[in-house]
């Protein structure tokens, strides 16, 4: 909302997302987003812009964090996602030399704290105290027909102290034991974090004999260093991380026909877990002792899980694209008009492993996943979308290195968008 020509507020709220869906479990904020709040109503975000006499504009409060294709910093802007990425930023913008400038400092804790131990989730634990600054710059022109659009982003965040519970496994009356008033008691140990990630994306268009070609490409490379990632006392957990990844996404229209192809690789690890819903990336097995060791150097990452690449196999199991190949085409087709006509797109994913040492089966293969989409325009009450994923796993799913084969999974799913 405009309040004045230099003076813009605005404002987010999710009304009855956990009610319909279910809330999702975060993990640290900062590496994969939020996920959809329980509550009925939640105000995900709100802002105000400050115009500063033409020369530049001041952005303060919370928003969304996005960047190129939204591989690392996603905002959830696709409406599919569950997930969304929000920072508490103030942020000085302004265009000089054809260049759109920014600096921030971003706060990345995005949850209230809770007045009892118990209330303490993972995303609020791994974003306690965590800061980051922001760099980023964009030039170039992309209208319908033709053009070219790069940016460029560095980005630099810290995290000196965490809270003790994090990762804890002691009872929580052990903690308790010295409060005044037992289960509000938090202790703050030192964390000793910092995570530098340079990105870059770059957009071109252009109107060829074979149709309207649109490709896109982002990459980014993150480098890290924590001394304690388990807050326990008199433990030496040091890491260095490193870890990159590399998308793109080409689509050419040609009438009512779009042809899509979708790409990427993510960094893996040889040893450890595999993907967000394995947590046990931080250590290995020793093949000699079968005892658990701390592992100094991580090589694997995972993307956003905002950035959606299919409906089942990296969404739902995996939990995001991490340790990863994949290729995805697609063809799809227009039958009418865009808001009343019937479109239908046909998808087949095809992933592997990058190194794996650290898949469940110890295999390449993550399988391959044909998908159907089937959208009507509704006029004035919207868009409903049918959609429909069949997963045929791959060896790397496996229940161990030559164990029993993961069994075939599906998923479908009917949305209706409204726009209001």
């Amino acid at each position: 909302m405009t309040l004045a020509h230099h003076i813009e507020v605005g404002a987010q709220l999710d009304v009855a997302a956990g009610a319909l869906f279910g809330a999702v479990d975060s993990g640290p904020v900062w590496l994969e987003g939020d996920g959809r709040d329980s509550s009925w109503v939640a105000a995900r975000r709100a802002w105000g812009r400050l115009g500063l006499f033409g020369l530049a504009t001041l952005t303060m409060g919370r928003v969304g964090d996005h960047f190129g294709l939204g591989a690392w910093r996603n905002d959830g802007r696709d409406r599919l996602n569950d997930w969304q990425s929000d920072v508490d930023r103030v942020a000085l913008s302004a265009q000089a030399l054809g260049f759109d400038l920014m600096l921030a400092r971003d706060s990345m804790a995005s949850l209230p704290i809770p007045t009892s131990t118990a209330g303490l989730s993972a995303s609020l634990q791994d974003s306690a105290d965590v800061t980051r600054w922001l760099i980023q710059a964009s030039a170039g022109k992309l209208d319908n027909e033709a053009g070219l659009r790069w940016s460029i982003a560095l980005s630099y965040q810290d995290q000196a102290v965490a809270l003790r519970i994090e990762h804890d496994n002691q009872a929580l009356d052990e903690l308790d034991a010295g409060c005044a008033d037992a289960g509000k008691c938090v202790q703050l140990v030192p964390r000793d974090a910092m995570i530098i990630t340079p990105q870059g994306h770059v957009h071109w268009r252009k109107r060829t004999p074979l149709g309207l070609i649109d490709l896109q490409a982002e990459g980014l490379i993150r480098f890290a260093s924590v001394d304690n990632t388990d807050v326990l006392v008199n433990t030496d957990t040091s890491k260095i991380f490193i870890g990159g990844a590399l998308v793109g996404d080409m689509q050419i229209t040609q009438g009512h026909n779009r042809w899509r192809l979708r790409g990427g690789w993510v960094s893996g690890d040889d040893a450890g877990g595999f993907g967000v819903r394995d947590q046990s990336n931080l250590t290995a097995l020793d093949p000699d002792t079968k005892q658990v060791v701390q592992r100094d150097w991580v090589t694997g990452m995972s993307l956003h899980r905002g950035y959606l690449v299919d409906g089942l196999l990296y969404r739902e199991i995996v939990g995001a694209v991490a340790n990863s190949w994949y290729l995805r085409p697609a063809f799809g087709r227009q039958w009418g008009a865009a808001d009343t006509g019937l479109e239908i797109e046909l998808a087949c994913l095809v992933a592997g492993a990058f190194l794996s040492g650290s898949t469940p089966g110890k295999a390449s293969s993550l399988g391959i996943e044909p998908e159907l989409r089937v959208s009507g325009g509704l006029g004035r009450w919207g868009t409903l979308m049918l959609n429909g994923s069949l997963l045929l796993p791959g060896s790397a799913l496996d229940a161990g290195k030559g164990g029993t084969a993961a069994s075939h999974a599906w998923r479908l799913s009917a949305v209706w968008l409204v726009d209001l």
